[in-house]
């Protein structure tokens, strides 16, 4: 069993947002009325866009509009029944639960990102910095945004996104950000009495924000949005478990795998194991540093990503600072349930005894320093008895599947020119698929489609997806007797 975080560092207590002495403006009167849910975007690996919108789903989340690269969603709608429901100073609720939520729980998603202003809500046009830096100002309360609730202020970081062309003024990522902080921090020093601005914190800031500008009809406008980074600046695709340890460049991030993992149907043939009993098998011949079957474990064990890296990097994420003793007694709540859950998870993992496991999975490496280095990462992640491994080539690798309980996921190497090596990886992987993985279904991950023809298989789904420069596609086989 996991160590538990202890209380007093995990639920750390965050004094509510109010007015202050130091802040010249009065609060604004508010209106006893339903106002609107909270607005989010949360990233991820292009392809993967519709498994991060079923997760979303299935944590409650409202109002699911698949984008490029992401998903946007909302809180639910919520009947105020008191002003205390609702943000003085941005009229929208209070509650944040499915943001947290998120934060807590995906696994594909990147950044999960709450909407701070629009520009195309409020029709404004901008098509130079003087007009960027007067939209920051007119469309963001600093106090609300910035206001540490004690008098004092958040530290603060900006970063821009550009899609599409730009006008010459706002074509530079650095400066335009520059020029948002400036507005921020103008307002942050005219709204106080004693003249103050915000600290600017480029590497840990205590509100990351996020501007995504983007291209009218032509290069002379934009619109901008602004968001705050409920995870901060580091991408949510970190778990934590390859801190210590020297990975490959090219290694397939976290959250990929996990995407992948969810596309194949890992998650349904885990929850039918624990509705009839049957075991959930999983097996990776080619497992590199691990990531396939470590992910699997984390899925099948029930473990919150999110509790993963606050264990690992010994930090709460920065939106549990932004809005008071509501979000943090929130937190509480929702990390106690997924330490709950983890628990039985894992207990229901490894099942009674090692000869009666509720779900058995197996991670195969022929490179004996990979293999150390996928050792070394399921130690970290607390996951070493989860998973058994082994040191074969993958066609002398002898497993026991079975018939419509066994997923085989391998992303087998597939350099643009095949070449010796490649070429017999993928022999022993054919040998592997037709020997040992008879009556079960198998996904292959691709950049390139002349190696998978060596598996001399036709495939039942193809699902494409891209990073960096490449476009690769994740391959279903079903594998029938002959």
């Amino acid at each position: 069993m996991c160590a538990s975080l202890s209380s007093a560092y995990l639920f750390r207590r965050v004094e509510g947002l109010a007015s202050s002495n130091s802040w010249t403006s009065e609060l604004p009167a508010t209106t006893l009325q339903s106002p609107p849910p909270r607005c989010y975007f949360a990233t991820c690996i292009p392809g993967l866009e519709n498994t991060l919108a079923q997760e979303l789903e299935s944590l409650g989340a409202h109002d699911i509009q698949i984008a490029k690269s992401g998903v946007h969603f909302s809180e639910a709608p919520s009947k105020v029944s008191d002003e205390a429901d609702i943000d003085p100073l941005t009229g929208t609720t209070l509650s944040m639960e499915v943001g947290l939520r998120a934060l807590l729980w995906l696994r594909t998603a990147h950044r999960v990102m709450e909407l701070i202003a629009s520009s195309v809500e409020t029709n404004y046009v901008i098509s130079n910095k003087e007009e960027l830096y007067d939209f920051v100002q007119q469309s963001c309360d600093v106090r609300s945004l910035l206001g540490d609730g004690k008098g004092g202020m958040l530290s603060l970081a900006v970063k821009v996104t550009l899609g599409g062309r730009a006008p010459k003024e706002l074509c530079h990522t650095h400066y335009t950000a520059l020029t948002v902080k400036n507005a921020l921090v103008d307002a942050c020093r005219n709204l106080r009495d004693d003249g103050s601005r915000p600290d600017v914190d480029i590497l840990n800031p205590q509100v990351p924000l996020v501007v995504a500008l983007k291209s009218e009809n032509d290069a002379n406008t934009v619109s901008a949005s602004i968001y705050r980074c409920l995870n901060g600046f580091d991408s949510m695709h970190k778990r934590g478990y390859r801190a210590n340890t020297t990975i490959h460049k090219a290694a397939m991030k976290e959250s990929m795998a996990a995407g992948l993992l969810l596309e194949a149907g890992w998650h349904k043939l885990v929850d039918q194991a624990k509705r009839d009993g049957l075991p959930a098998i999983l097996c990776d011949p080619m497992m590199g540093s691990g990531t396939f079957p470590i992910e699997a474990a984390l899925i099948a064990s029930d473990i919150a990503p999110g509790l993963l890296r606050m264990r690992m990097f010994k930090a709460l994420p920065p939106a549990i600072r932004w809005k008071s003793c509501e979000n943090a007694a929130l937190w509480k709540t929702l990390c106690l349930e997924a330490q709950r859950r983890e628990q039985a998870g894992r207990q229901w993992l490894v099942g009674s005894n090692a000869n009666n496991r509720n779900c058995l999975i197996m991670g195969n490496e022929i490179n004996p320093s990979a293999l150390q280095l996928a050792t070394d990462c399921m130690k970290s992640a607390n996951l070493l008895e989860c998973i058994s491994t082994s040191n074969l080539d993958c066609s002398q690798w002898n497993i026991q599947l079975l018939d419509g309980r066994s997923i085989v996921v391998v992303n087998p190497p597939w350099g643009l020119r095949l070449e010796d090596g490649i070429e017999a990886s993928w022999e022993s992987l054919k040998a592997f698929l037709r020997t040992q993985c008879v009556g079960s279904e198998a996904w292959v991950l691709s950049g390139n489609k002349d190696a998978t023809r060596f598996l001399r298989l036709k495939k039942s789904r193809s699902v494409p997806l891209n990073t960096a420069s490449e476009t690769l596609r994740w391959l279903q086989y079903h594998i029938f007797y002959r």
